[in-house]
């Protein structure tokens, strides 16, 4: 396995052991995004091609390069034979697969699913590609200060590796095993900005209309929205 796959199996597993799920079913599905997928795979059997010829490149490469690897392994370990996918969305590619993920069990597709992303990019070129493309933070502060992603004053991003993965089910499957609940997906939506191959639209036209259908989908009008962690009631539904 690529290193991001390791990272993507190793959280499903404290997922799966934090909500006491030891096997799967036709009914349990993977949704695992990743941006850029076995890049690490990739580059080190270039290298292999080239320094040792064609006849030395590993015949696991496709299946470790792949971006679908993640979700793959997940399946195969837990035997989950019910829905499966990987967003491809680049730094949204986690939350899109939360949310895909939502909307299959809300379907009736399936009743529990591994759902998240794992990323393994840290290698010399992408490095090198992101920061010559003015994405990484070129921030004097602090190595402990520089991730800063809803600061007035982000300057870019600090690249990083790791995975997180969530196990999603219907409330009512949930309640019926006494699972630790850490929250609740009210609703969800997603929008295209359409604009620029890296900068995001102005005017935020995209982003209002997604907000919106989010709270249609979810029952909900901005009033009901609170970041206050303090506030324990809960949001009442839009009659």
């Amino acid at each position: 396995m690529d290193r991001f796959t390791q990272f993507a199996l190793a959280a499903a597993l404290q997922a799966a052991k934090d909500a006491k799920v030891e096997q799967g079913g036709e009914d349990v599905g993977v949704v695992v995004g990743s941006g850029v997928g076995g890049i690490i795979t990739l580059l080190d059997q270039q290298q292999v091609l080239l320094e040792k010829g064609a006849g030395r490149v590993s015949p696991f490469m496709i299946p470790m390069m792949m971006s679908n690897s993640a979700a793959s392994q997940i399946a195969i370990r837990f035997h989950a034979q019910g829905y499966s996918s990987c967003p491809v969305t680049a730094c949204a590619s986690s939350l899109h697969a939360v949310g895909e993920a939502y909307q299959v069990i809300r379907r009736g597709e399936a009743r529990l699913i591994f759902a998240g992303g794992a990323e393994a990019p840290l290698v010399p070129v992408a490095i090198a590609a992101f920061a010559n493309m003015k994405a990484l933070s070129a921030s004097k502060r602090e190595p402990a200060q520089v991730s800063r992603p809803f600061d007035r004053n982000r300057d870019g991003f600090v690249i990083s590796e790791g995975a997180g993965i969530l196990v999603l089910e219907a409330l009512e499957s949930a309640l019926a095993r006494s699972a630790h609940i850490y929250g609740e997906i009210r609703g969800f939506a997603a929008s295209t900005d359409a604009y620029h191959v890296a900068a995001p639209e102005p005017e935020g036209t995209a982003i209002v209309s997604m907000i919106k259908r989010a709270l249609t989908s979810a029952g909900m009008i901005p009033e009901d929205i609170d970041h206050n962690q303090s506030r324990r009631t809960r949001p009442r539904l839009r009659s």
